[in-house]
């Protein structure tokens, strides 16, 4: 017997890092009952990791393991492990355009690289609807690799067709990417000057502050959420104790086709930097939104934790905000003005519309 219990405990590594995976979990990602409340059983999910971690003879058997457990919570918020294959992979492109400053030494130490490598060819698509005026501008990503060349493009384009009365921005297939993608290569060129403000909660301050507090905002922008008179239900509901208010200005000047109707296409497949380009658009009224509500997450960056033996890295954001409706945006995602029409397509729906006002007033 004492044979059978030795050959099937887990490995002294594994389960210290098992331990280090469940506890930042618990600590800062604010997810967890929401998930109870969509059936996923967290207590579950941890005793079978342990289980199955008791069989796991190398790194790649437990990152496996652990990457189910990932994929069964959903992925939500970007919830995440990953290798230094990976991790170079996602990060290196950033580390070449943007620095955070309280991310800089923690990359360098994982040995990750910036990657010098621009894309000449745009990813994004543009189209001209001469019939009814429509500008359609499609995304496939917030890519970092391609933004140069997607704001070549997207000026050209907009300047070629300065008679358009109706611009649309189809991301309803846009998984995100670069988080200031959108600031950087929409936004200017149709002028204005925009204010956006956000309240954004989370669980534990201490483990936010270790990676934030000397980059994105200090440790007296915190603030608890028993000062807030009027809580969102979901900020009792998923223990979220502390927030911080995120405010971005911009000032574009006059811009191209400034008088344009602007309209946003989403669905559930719209995700992180493009459902903050999303929720932006709907707080600020830059743009009409039209389809389905997004897939959300995009709130606030990422924390990162090293796992101690194997050194496979933990990812997730411990930010959830309120959508328009009151709702948590991880949750249930940005909401559009207007819905998907019934037997309808998002991108279908937003045509009709424009279509039909431009018949009946004929602009």
């Amino acid at each position: 017997f004492m044979c059978w219990s030795t050959c099937f405990a887990a490995s002294p590594k594994y389960a210290e890092d098992w331990g280090f995976f469940w506890n930042k979990i618990e600590l800062a990602y604010p997810m967890l009952p929401f998930l109870e409340k969509q059936g996923v059983s967290v207590t579950v999910l941890k005793e079978d990791s342990w289980n199955e971690i008791q069989s796991c003879t190398d790194d790649d058997s437990f990152l496996r393991v652990m990457r189910k457990v990932c994929a069964k919570m959903q992925g939500i918020n970007h919830l995440r492990i990953m290798d230094s294959e990976e991790l170079q992979r996602l990060m290196g492109p950033y580390l070449d355009i943007r620095r955070k400053e309280g991310k800089e030494l923690f990359f360098d130490d994982l040995g990750v690289t910036s990657t010098e490598d621009k894309a000449e060819v745009a990813s994004i698509r543009c189209s001209y609807i001469s019939d009814s005026q429509i500008i359609l501008i499609q995304i496939p990503a917030f890519s970092i690799e391609h933004m140069e060349a997607d704001k070549k493009v997207l000026g050209s384009f907009l300047s070629e067709h300065s008679e358009a009365t109706s611009i649309i921005f189809d991301v309803s297939s846009n998984t995100g990417g670069y988080g200031f993608y959108w600031q950087e290569v929409i936004l200017p060129f149709f002028g204005g000057i925009w204010v956006d403000s956000v309240d954004v909660f989370f669980k534990d301050k201490d483990e936010v502050l270790v990676q934030f507090a000397t980059g994105d905002f200090s440790e007296e922008d915190i603030k608890s959420v028993e000062v807030l008179s009027d809580k969102p239900e979901f900020v009792i509901e998923y223990g979220l104790n502390w927030f911080y208010t995120s405010i971005i200005s911009f000032d574009f000047g006059e811009g191209i086709l400034p008088n344009a109707d602007r309209f946003i296409i989403t669905s559930a497949l719209t995700y992180s930097s493009a459902d903050a380009f999303a929720a932006f658009a709907r707080r600020t009224g830059w743009a009409t939104l039209v389809g389905d509500p997004t897939g959300g997450s995009g709130d606030g960056d990422s924390l990162y934790y090293v796992l101690p033996n194997t050194h496979f890295v933990l990812r997730f954001s411990p930010f959830v905000s309120s959508n328009t409706s009151g709702m948590a945006n991880s949750a249930y995602g940005t909401i559009p003005n207007i819905p998907t029409a019934r037997k309808s397509t998002p991108i279908r729906t937003c045509f009709d519309m424009i279509q039909a006002s431009y018949a009946k007033t004929g602009v």
